[in-house]
């Protein structure tokens, strides 16, 4: 045995717990991982440079700082600009949030994040706002989006237009569609295609599943919510522990060949809802989920570890725990 091949799972299970969270009926609570992204801005270096004079209805904009291009997206600061078509500014620190409103536009923007809102709805911008010496920039296309006006670049100029039209000018965002990304798309196609598992007497059926992308590797969690179908489980791995793998074989080869993982690891977890905390079970497994007010226990009770590189399979009791439980090994 590796030690290698556990440690691999005990990481991938503490590093994504919770994966995925699911129940009865196709019902799925999900946690999501909030990532605080920390911009440090550095002045851009030399090369073609955007245009750096701008100018609205004809009249120069006084900017503290040039516009900059930044991943070929031209920035150009906000309150100055907005501040000339009519618009109030207003900077939140503590949120990183700035604002921009007039009769009927309302702008909502944060430093290092690409969601922008206009009128409550959400808009993708080019390159997220970025603060440079205290100032804050956005990309040049916000401004014709946001207000309706028109933009035209001459020589080293930027030349903006505000809209003119007789009624107040709506922004209207384009809607966002949402983005299934390659876990997404694996859990889906799990669920259609593995829907129900069997090994012997065992039958496991309307199966949900977590799925997490580690770019190298794949963690799978096959979820079992009725007790009754995880004591099954239970009685049947203890006589015939080669079942984790008779079960779930076919799920890791099929992985592995259309998706290229060479390395795919499968918990076998039971999880149940409590709307006070659950006690008997460590910390790590209880998850208070906020938004429905309950204690949600995911236990880990067995794992697998498929290294298609070495051409192993192997099976562990109480994946997560601090002893190890080998149950079964098997070539691939």
């Amino acid at each position: 045995m590796e030690i290698s091949h556990r440690s691999s799972i005990i990481d991938c299970y503490k590093k994504y717990n919770p994966i995925v969270l699911g129940g009865k009926n196709g019902v799925k609570l999900k946690l999501a991982i909030i990532i605080v992204l920390l911009f440090t801005c550095i002045v851009p270096a030399a090369g073609a440079a955007p245009a750096n004079i701008v100018n609205v209805d004809g009249v120069k904009v006084g900017l503290r700082q040039a516009p900059f291009l930044r991943d070929g997206v031209t920035l150009v600061q906000f309150a100055p600009i907005f501040k000339s078509l009519g618009l109030s500014v207003k900077w939140d620190p503590s949120k990183q949030q700035i604002t921009g409103t007039k009769k009927g536009i309302n702008l909502v923007l944060t430093v290092g994040n690409k969601n922008a809102y206009v009128n409550g709805s959400r808009m993708l911008l080019e390159s997220p706002p970025v603060s440079l010496n205290g100032n804050i920039f956005v990309p040049l296309r916000f401004i014709s989006e946001a207000t309706g006006a028109t933009l035209a670049v001459n020589g080293n100029t930027i030349n903006i237009t505000s809209y003119k039209g007789t009624e107040p000018f709506v922004p209207k965002p384009t809607p966002i569609p949402p983005i299934k990304t390659k876990a997404v798309k694996i859990q889906e196609e799990l669920e259609s295609k593995y829907s129900n598992l069997s090994s012997g007497k065992l039958h496991l059926n309307d199966l949900t599943y977590g799925v997490i992308d580690d770019s190298d590797s794949l963690t799978i969690a096959v979820e079992i919510s009725d007790e009754q179908t995880m004591q099954n489980i239970i009685d049947t791995f203890d006589s015939k522990p080669s079942t984790g793998h008779l079960l779930t074989k076919n799920i890791a080869n099929h992985v592995h060949k259309k998706y290229g993982y060479k390395n795919i690891n499968i918990f076998i977890i039971t999880f149940f809802m409590n709307s006070s905390y659950p006690s008997g079970y460590d910390a790590q497994y209880n998850i208070f989920v906020p938004e429905y007010n309950v204690y949600v226990t995911r236990w880990p009770l067995y794992g697998g570890s498929y290294n298609y590189s070495k051409k192993i399979a192997n099976w562990y009791l109480d994946p997560t725990g601090d002893t190890e439980y080998l149950i079964y090994s098997s070539s691939l």
